[in-house]
């Protein structure tokens, strides 16, 4: 079955993708860690004191003006709030404790706050000095106090000076009206007198009561508020705290992190591996994921010197996957190509080539790319005759096949012709992969890249099944998109996607292989043997006979694609 795989954006995705860019998320965490903890070490100490005052309203609800009410509204708080730090009061305290400060810089200090459903005001202070914060504080709530003391004590004082002075002016115009009564003759003046002087009588007696209430008040108000708690000094400052802004700075820094990683896997048009490339083309099966590893050199034949390595083992299951694709496809021609050069299309070429011949196929591979053609130097083999004299009429298949190990046989490229593109698209191309095709079992045909010029196209339009190879490290989704599109475009048979350089630890089965086969060492093998050129006659039987039965073709298609 091919490996395909329905994707959604989930919680394994995320971290899978933060697992990814680790070091990013890591490195944000411990900068900004680093840099509030050092704001914080480095910041002066700021002290937190309070003194808690009641204010006290006078029995029987006395002068409410004065003292408020039982439980303060909001417009009483703000009153007190503004009246605790008033420049008065600020000014007051100053002179107390002969501060250098200024009372509006002073104000500047303190806060007031009013505890819930109560008459308690809470006065705090911050100060880099812990015990001028708590002397300032207890001098504020003192002050405070005292000022509403003072300002009640005046308005009382004020009231009671404009009582006496109203009453001495009744008891004066008393006094004229007893002298005018003694000389009153008529009747009539006699009544307006009495009555005008029993008026005043009762004027006095309100403002005699009233007087006696003042003097009672007096006790009262200097009852009206007091400290219920007295400030103290700090032992510990209220701001900076490394421990908690360490700790915040560090969770900042790993949020940020974490979204620039993400911001960062959004904008990253790398194929990067299994997702991305479904992401990417999400129609188009992943034939095989070959993985990177620390010792891997480029051309590789690993399927020769690392038998064991997981790279092996992720192309013998492109050969079981291509076993598939070319049966339900029809035929045996398979070709490989990319989006641009330099992502392992011919490592992968030759790896598959050398699969298939080790499983007992018989083997053609092609080097199909004129124009860079690279099998010759992964193979070892000299770059003679080959492709170019074969469509030019200048060589036959016998004189240009090579066989440099059992089962497989290889057309290197030979010389750049100076039209590639015509010759791969010629009929004499169509007509030479229907002869190997009658001579091998699987044929391979390592193509050009399809973007920079026209040669993979032509070599895809020939092919039962092309397969399109992309880089994990370097491919990009844009270049990839467009060269699915032209191979459609151009009605090849797209097989599938070969994954290339794919990180094992983000690979689906990569930790399970590892686990399974452990660590792996490379092996001694002989070098591929002198390429020998295959007699006319009998050439199926002088390449393929070695001594073991020549497998079935069965699966591999038995309808190859029309190249008419």
């Amino acid at each position: 079955m091919l490996v395909e795989s329905s994707y959604e954006f989930d919680v394994r995705t995320l971290l899978r993708t933060l697992w990814t860019r680790k070091w990013m998320v890591l490195a944000a965490t411990v900068a900004i860690g680093a840099v509030a903890m050092t704001r914080a070490l480095l910041t002066t100490p700021i002290y937190a004191a309070a003194v808690e005052v009641a204010v006290e309203p006078p029995a029987g609800g006395i002068n409410s003006q004065l003292f408020g009410t039982t439980v303060f509204s909001d417009q009483e708080v703000e009153t007190q709030r503004r009246l605790v730090t008033s420049e008065q009061v600020a000014q007051r305290v100053v002179e107390r404790l002969a501060l250098p400060d200024n009372p509006s810089a002073l104000r500047r200090q303190v806060s007031v706050s009013l505890v819930e459903d109560s008459r308690v005001l809470v006065i705090g202070v911050l100060d880099a000095d812990p015990v001028r914060a708590a002397d300032i504080a207890q001098a504020f709530g003192e002050e405070y106090l005292a000022f509403r003391l003072n300002d009640a004590l005046e308005r009382l004082v004020d009231g009671t000076t404009a009582l006496e002075d109203r009453a001495s002016s009744i008891r004066a115009r008393l006094d004229e009206i007893e002298t005018d009564l003694e000389v009153a003759d008529e009747p009539d003046d006699v009544t307006g007198l009495t009555r005008e002087r029993n008026s005043l009588l009762d004027q006095l007696a309100s403002l005699q009561g009233s007087l006696t209430y003042l003097d009672a008040s007096e006790s009262l108000v200097r009852s009206g508020g007091v400290i219920l708690a007295n400030a103290s000094v700090p032992g510990t400052p209220l701001e900076p705290q490394p421990v908690r802004s360490t700790t915040l700075g560090a969770l900042l820094g790993l949020l940020l992190g974490a979204a620039l990683a993400l911001l960062m896997d959004r904008l990253n048009d790398r194929v990067s591996g299994e997702h991305a490339l479904h992401q990417t083309i999400p129609d188009v099966p992943l034939l095989a994921q070959i993985p990177w590893h620390e010792e891997a050199v480029d051309g590789e034949l690993v399927t020769l010197r690392r038998p064991a390595a997981p790279a092996s083992e992720a192309y013998r299951t492109l050969r079981t996957q291509m076993r598939f694709v070319t049966g339900s496809l029809g035929g045996s021609i398979v070709a490989f190509t990319s989006a641009a050069e330099a992502e392992g299309k011919t490592t992968v070429s030759a790896n598959h080539a050398l699969t298939s011949a080790q499983a007992g196929y018989s083997t053609i591979l092609v080097d199909a790319d004129l124009r860079k053609p690279r099998v010759h130097r992964i193979l070892g083999i000299p770059n003679g005759i080959g492709l170019s004299h074969l469509l030019t009429g200048q060589a036959s298949v016998h004189e240009a096949l090579k066989q440099p190990i059992e089962r497989l046989g290889v057309i290197t490229a030979g010389p750049m012709p100076p039209n590639p593109s015509e010759l791969l698209g010629s009929e004499q191309f169509a007509r030479l992969l229907e002869e190997l095709a009658s001579l091998a079992d699987v044929i391979i045909l390592d193509a050009a890249p399809v973007l920079p010029v026209a040669d993979g196209y032509e070599v895809a339009c020939l092919a039962d099944a092309t397969v399109c190879v992309v880089n994990a490290a370097r491919s990009r989704g844009r270049a990839v998109r467009a060269a699915v599109s032209g191979l459609r475009q151009v009605e090849a048979r797209l097989a599938g996607v070969v994954l290339t350089e794919v990180d094992p630890r983000t690979a689906i089965y990569g930790h399970y292989y590892y686990e399974y086969y452990g660590p792996e060492e490379p092996v001694e093998f002989a070098p591929l043997r002198a390429p020998a050129s295959v007699p006319v006659d009998g050439v199926e039987a002088s390449l393929w006979d070695t001594g073991a039965a020549r497998p079935t073709s069965a699966g591999l298609g038995a309808e190859p694609r029309d190249r008419s």
